[in-house]
């Protein structure tokens, strides 16, 4: 079986993936001394597809609470090995704990392994809780992948360094937890150098962002535009009777009076409209009441649960 794993790596990385998630373990054919980073055939393949700079997420476990109860590949060094913590943000009694035969910390970090939602594997009818380290890893790799959004130039060893430096207990990190539960902001936070200095969920221009005056709140890509006043509120680069939200005869906002842009009063609102993500009022036509497809959706909310259900599940 572990020569199917490895033939799985090795496509994956062929296909050119940044990202490797896998839900298994081996521990059947292997001694708590072979647990040591050189020895069994998923770690060996795990290292190598890191050495080529594939982004490796592999489980701890769920042979817990004793410690030394992991397995392969999850003494991998390059690999992030994942924990398990319950609801309550405690660690999960079931995740398997450190050390590495050679005396290394793992896990790496812990994320949501108990009661996680997915879809029942055997109708997809449906959705099931389900326990295990298992489901901590995808969520983890959900991680990683807005991550590598924020800095698609992060290799597997900055990876690894990013998630643990942001994790709940950096500070001083054990083989229960590891350097502590995931935190996707501060991790974010801390890969992209981009600020949003006037807090209105949209990034400067200066570094690749679509704010066109970060210093303002009122000024960003779904803002209404506020005609008559002489600026680019909405950062389409047009200005009152150049902008298409507004008509030659506006003097102020556009509330509906002339048929133009996005229409707050009027109950005939226009599909040119710019929603107000708070609002009441569907004036964007293009959406249910109070979401904007063009408003900014909160990065955890393109957060997949995506829990790979093998035959050896761990």
């Amino acid at each position: 079986e572990e020569d199917l794993y490895v033939a799985g790596l090795e496509w994956s990385e062929s296909m050119g993936a940044d990202i490797f998630t896998s839900s298994l373990g081996y521990m059947d054919w292997y001694e708590y001394a072979d647990y040591d980073g050189a020895t069994a055939v998923t770690t060996l393949a795990i290292e190598a597809a890191v050495a080529n700079g594939l982004i490796a997420f592999v489980p701890m476990g769920n042979s817990g609470p004793e410690p030394a109860t992991l397995g392969a590949p999850a003494d991998a060094a390059g690999a992030i090995t994942l924990g398990a913590t319950s609801v309550d943000g405690t660690l999960a009694p079931f995740s398997s704990r450190g050390p590495t035969a050679d005396g290394r910390i793992k896990p790496d970090v812990s994320a949501p392994g108990w009661q996680v939602i997915t879809v029942e594997p055997m109708s997809g009818q449906g959705y099931i809780a389900v326990n295990g380290t298992s489901f901590s890893t995808p969520i983890a790799a959900g991680v990683a992948a807005l991550l590598l959004e924020a800095d698609p130039t992060l290799t597997p060893q900055q990876m690894q360094e990013l998630l643990r430096s942001t994790a709940s207990q950096a500070d001083a990190p054990d083989n229960d937890l590891g350097y502590g539960i995931i935190d996707a902001v501060a991790a974010v936070g801390a890969a992209c150098s981009c600020a949003d200095a006037d807090a209105d969920n949209s990034y400067d221009q200066a570094c690749g962002g679509n704010d066109c005056n970060d210093q303002d709140p009122a000024i960003h890509p779904w803002a209404f535009e506020i005609c008559g006043n002489m600026i680019d509120d909405d950062c389409d680069t047009l200005v009152d009777e150049l902008d298409p939200d507004c008509s030659p005869d506006d003097t102020g906002t556009d509330t509906g009076t002339d048929s133009t842009g996005g229409d707050e009063v009027d109950t005939t609102a226009e599909s040119s409209g710019d929603e107000v993500s708070a609002d009441s009022d569907d004036s964007g036509c293009a959406c249910s009441l109070g979401e904007d497809p063009r408003a900014p959706l909160g990065w955890m909310g393109l957060l997949g649960l995506l829990a790979l259900l093998k035959r050896r599940r761990v």
